[in-house]
């Protein structure tokens, strides 16, 4: 006789799977490039849920009303982090759900961004049943919109290093090797038991993970170090995907540390959402999109979660799973929830797609689950002042540099892009002018479409300083100053002004040009707490049963800014590690469900309970 749960399952790809290349293409129409999505009647979100979201620019705080955010159910209760300890699901799945279409599965993944996508196929790998929910028309999430680098350690695979942990703070993990309070840990494959603190980096390692704490990036040290130390697994296991990104350029300040990027040019995002997609098909994985997880359902004998209530395409729908992975992204597209705790905040546009409204966080903290003290709202600062796009880093590490309304370089173009943004916003109209050469122009996709006649960007150039400068309406004399003295220290490679790390051009290689651009809000780091293990956590610090988290809804892996080429990795490695451990947890509780399924089948046909194991083989 046919399992049900494969039926159910077949059905569901044949009538709810879009393809790949279907989805990729309606993910280009929905990029949130314009002003950051108001949210949407029908939905509320605590302000208190978000208590250390506004880090960019004020520490102050304000008392609000709820925020109407889209895509929740209306009358979602407020509630203060202190009192999300022991606070259940919304409730355990009733007689009622069970007469809803529903389906079953091991592992269920809410988001089909880069983080949840590779949660399912992890989940899959390890020989879980796995379904993914998405919202959206489309999968991809904010990673399709992704055009910059990717950052990891050199992929050469490194031998097993010690972690000191002390053993009362470690959950190890089954068959792990736990002797006087030390791990093995293979960071080459991943995995770390909850809150072990990987104490051997490489020296890249160590200097980026300096860096994060000079720059205040660094969240939790110990989702830090994992993130740096697995980057290069991450790395191997993008490419396992079909995913080349041996494309690479030195990272700025870093002997030995490169930002990755599509051998084929194509952008980082769009490369990395359709290998994953492809992935996801050969694994049979079905993705339901336009499905919005209303709720997280508990099983009421044990308190573990057992499923999720869903409002798709026809109505409401039952998922009961094993465990659930939340991969929802960020709250960046709202500016109504960035603003709920620090009205304060400016009024700027959004780098991400319309989806990201904070959806998970609400749901984590429903099921119990607290927020991250630290965290933050990042900016991007180049995004063109019209349209909106994104003007990625490499821009700017190819030699571009940014002047005021007065002609004058400003800022280190090179500092991590929330400190150039507060720069840029410290400026009159909080706009500058970014200025490069021809050979950028050339090399950079967004500059180039902006560059084309009809575009709503105006790209101006001259081989004219002096020229240019009159058709931005800056001082002629300061920009040609300005101009001649970068080049003075190009020749020399060294930055007296603002002690910028790389001089790649002198800004002489045909025409120069000039663009507006002006910051935007790009990532969010105050999410759910997680471990090390991807457990999402009550106030207490204990996991929640069967509850994982991964991507930007995950708090605690970056602090007061998330910096760049880092956000994909960060999903990767988190994804990895919530799928596996998801599939982990099912397995065991179903392991466990299996004795006295067979039991009460034993009773219900011979009238009386079994005596011994052996009666219900």
């Amino acid at each position: 006789m046919s399992d049900p749960k494969n039926l159910v399952k077949q059905s569901h790809r044949l009538i709810c799977q879009a393809s790949a290349a279907a989805l990729l293409g309606a993910a280009l129409l929905f990029s949130g490039t314009a002003l950051a999505a108001q949210g949407a009647p029908g939905s509320d979100f605590s302000s208190s849920n978000l208590s250390e979201a506004a880090a960019v620019s004020s520490t102050s705080s304000a008392s609000s009303a709820p925020v109407r955010v889209a895509g929740l159910p209306s009358g979602a209760a407020a509630s203060t982090p202190n009192a999300f300890e022991g606070a259940p699901a919304e409730r355990c799945i009733t007689e009622d759900d069970r007469h809803l279409p529903h389906y079953h599965c091991d592992v269920l993944v809410i988001g089909a961004g880069a983080a949840g996508l590779t949660a399912a196929i992890e989940a899959s790998r390890a020989g879980a049943d796995v379904i993914v929910l998405e919202k959206m028309p489309m999968a991809g999430g904010n990673t399709i919109l992704s055009l910059d680098g990717l950052l990891a350690l050199s992929p050469e695979r490194r031998s097993e290093v010690s972690v000191d942990v002390p053993s009362a703070q470690v959950a190890a993990p089954s068959g792990a090797a736990v002797a006087h309070g030390r791990v093995r840990h293979d960071v080459a494959q991943g995995l770390a038991s909850p809150n072990v603190a990987i104490s051997a980096l490489p020296p890249q390692g160590e200097a980026l993970f300096a860096s994060l704490s000079v720059h205040h990036a660094m969240g939790e040290p110990v989702l830090s170090r994992k993130l740096i130390a697995e980057s290069s697994s991450a790395l191997a296991w993008l490419e396992s995907c079909g995913i080349d990104l041996s494309s690479k350029t030195a990272h700025p300040g870093f002997a030995g540390l490169y930002s990755r990027r599509p051998a084929n040019g194509a952008p980082l995002g769009f490369e990395v959402i359709r290998g994953l997609l492809q992935a996801t098909e050969a694994a049979r994985i079905p993705v339901q999109t336009l499905t919005r997880a209303e709720a997280i359902l508990y099983d009421e004998r044990t308190g573990a979660v057992s499923g999720v209530r869903a409002h798709g395409r026809c109505g409401a729908l039952l998922y009961e799973a094993g465990a659930v992975v939340i991969a929802t992204g960020g709250y960046a597209a709202s500016i109504e929830v960035i603003r709920s705790e620090n009205p304060t905040l400016p009024l700027l546009s959004t780098t991400n797609s319309a989806g990201a409204t904070g959806d998970g966080l609400v749901l984590a903290r429903k099921a119990g689950g607290v927020k991250t003290k630290i965290g933050c709202v990042s900016m991007h600062c180049t995004t063109l002042a019209v349209t909106g796009s994104v003007v990625p880093q490499a821009v700017r590490v190819d030699g571009a540099i940014l002047v005021n309304d007065k002609g004058r370089r400003f800022v280190n173009e090179l500092l991590p892009s929330d400190e150039v943004a507060q720069a840029i916003l410290s400026e009159p109209n909080n706009e500058a002018w970014l200025v490069f050469d021809e050979s950028i122009l050339e090399k950079d996709r967004t500059l180039s479409a902006a560059a084309d006649i009809g575009s709503l960007d105006v790209v101006y150039r001259s081989p004219n300083p002096g020229v240019l400068a009159r058709q931005i309406g800056v001082s002629p004399k300061q920009f040609t100053e300005t101009v001649f003295a970068y080049r003075r220290m190009a020749q020399v490679g060294k930055d007296t002004a603002f002690g910028r790390q790389t001089l790649n051009s002198s800004l002489e290689h045909g025409d120069l040009c000039a663009v507006r651009v002006r910051p935007a809000y790009h990532s969010t780091s105050a999410g759910v707490a997680i471990n090390t293990s991807a457990q999402v956590l009550r106030a207490s610090g204990r996991p929640i049963p069967g509850l994982f988290a991964a991507g930007e809804v995950a708090g605690g892996v970056f602090g007061r800014h998330v910096p760049d080429n880092l956000g994909i990795v960060s999903a990767v490695v988190f994804g990895r590690t919530a799928g596996a451990r998801a599939a982990a947890f099912a397995s065991e509780r179903a392991a466990e469900k299996r004795p006295a399924d067979a039991a009460v089948v034993h009773q219900a046909s011979t009238g009386t309970a079994p005596e011994s194991a052996e009666q219900l083989n």
